[in-house]
């Protein structure tokens, strides 16, 4: 297969014990679907703490326009490929081929992966927070139907948002 964006040549290699196909000019990489969730559940690679500030840093919602007007056609189909923002705000725009898989820039491999591992370290070190807020909605709204007074949770949607606001 021929790179999506220079027209070298794609290898085989493997990361994270899955193979991919790798650019051996632009170091871009292709994935067939289902490729990249094997890659996320694997935690084997390590990274330059350089690349995880600029990798969260990086963060807004949205793609940007220079990446919408770009075309980055699908290896396998020579379709266009839609650009999107992985996980809605991460940052890292991904080109995606509905039928085949998806096309990552040089380093946006290892930033999904990053980007992956922050966010999951979050929920875990976070999630007894979660729960009892979780638990504190389940009590309001038992209350709320023993009392008969209409839905409080407007309180406990209060603390979840202000609790979302102030972990950002």
């Amino acid at each position: 297969m021929n790179c999506p964006k220079c027209s070298g040549t794609l290898a085989v290699k493997f990361y994270e014990r899955v193979e991919i196909d790798k650019c051996s000019s632009c170091n871009g990489v292709w994935l067939d679907n289902g490729e990249m969730p094997k890659i996320m559940e694997r935690e084997i690679e390590k990274f330059d703490r350089e690349l995880i500030r600029e990798t969260m840093a990086k963060s807004y919602a949205g793609v940007p326009s220079e990446e919408v007007a770009s075309e980055v056609s699908c290896p396998k189909c020579s379709s266009d490929m839609s650009p999107i923002n992985y996980n809605y705000s991460s940052g890292i725009i991904i080109d995606r081929c509905l039928d085949h898989g998806i096309w990552l820039d040089h380093t946006e491999l290892e930033k999904l992966q990053i980007n992956r591992e922050k966010w999951k370290k979050k929920a875990e070190e976070e999630s007894h927070i979660w729960s009892k807020m979780l638990k504190d909605a389940k009590d309001d709204n038992q209350s709320d139907d023993l009392i008969d007074e209409g839905p409080s949770s407007s309180a406990t949607m209060n603390r979840l948002i202000s609790f979302i606001v102030d972990s950002l």
